[in-house]
C-alpha cells in the first residue's frame, strides 16, 4: 500500500487471516472495537508523529502531549490503548505489537495509483517534501504504522474539512478509494448502530 500499487497490495492483502478495515468514522473505528473484539485482545490508535491536522478529530501526536503518556502503560493498563484515546507514535510503538490497530492516515503522506504526495505543514499550509530522506522517512513512518498488529486493523481515513485548507477532503478520498482498490474493505456496521 505505501509503494502506491494497488494490483500488488491486492495480491497480498488476505482479509481472512488479517482483516484490514477501512473506516472514515473514528467513532465508528472505536465502537466496532469496542463490541466485537473480546476476551483478552489488546487494541489502540496509533498515529504518524507528524500528523497535526488529526488534530481536529481528537487525536493529538504533539512531543508535549506524548511526553506526559506512560507508554509501558499504555500498553498493558485498561486505560491506556484499549481506551482509544491516545495514539501512540511509530516511536512508541516502533519493535512492539498489539492485537488490533487504529491506525489514522493523515495528509502528510497521501498514495494513489496516480501519485504520491509527500508533505509537511509549514504554518496554515502543506509544502512539498522534495529531500529524498526525509521522504524515506516519512514512508517508513507508515511502514511501522501499518506493522503492529498481529490480529487486524481499521485505516481510518477522516473525512477533512472543505472550510479548512489544511484538511482537504478530495485527498483524503482518494486514499480511501485507493486503499479500497488494495483490497482494504469497508469497516462492517455496528449492530448498535
Amino acid at each position: 500500500m505505501v509503494s502506491g500499487d494497488s494490483i500488488s497490495a491486492a495480491t497480498l492483502i488476505d482479509n481472512t487471516a488479517l482483516p484490514i478495515y477501512l473506516s472514515r468514522s473514528l467513532d465508528d473505528a472505536r465502537e466496532y472495537l469496542e463490541n466485537k473484539i473480546l476476551g483478552s485482545r489488546r487494541y489502540g490508535l496509533l498515529a504518524s508523529s507528524g500528523a497535526a491536522r488529526l488534530r481536529p478529530y481528537g487525536i493529538e501526536v504533539s512531543p508535549g502531549f506524548r511526553k506526559g503518556i506512560n507508554y509501558p502503560l499504555w500498553f498493558t493498563s485498561p486505560k491506556g490503548a484499549y481506551a482509544l484515546e491516545s495514539a501512540a507514535t511509530e516511536f512508541e510503538c516502533q519493535g512492539l505489537e498489539i492485537d488490533w490497530t487504529v491506525v489514522a492516515w493523515s495528509w502528510g503522506y497521501i498514495v494513489t495509483d496516480v501519485e504520491k504526495k509527500y508533505q509537511s505543514l509549514r504554518g496554515q499550509k502543506w509544502a512539498p517534501i522534495k529531500d529524498q530522506a526525509k521522504i524515506d522517512f516519512l514512508v517508513n513512518k507508515y511502514r511501522v504504522l501499518l506493522t503492529r498488529t498481529r490480529e487486524g486493523m481499521i485505516l481510518f481515513v477522516p473525512k477533512g474539512s472543505s472550510n479548512d485548507q489544511t484538511r482537504n477532503p478530495l485527498e483524503m478520498d482518494q486514499l480511501a478509494d485507493f486503499l479500497l482498490s488494495c483490497g482494504v474493505i469497508q469497516l462492517p456496521k455496528s449492530s448498535t448502530q
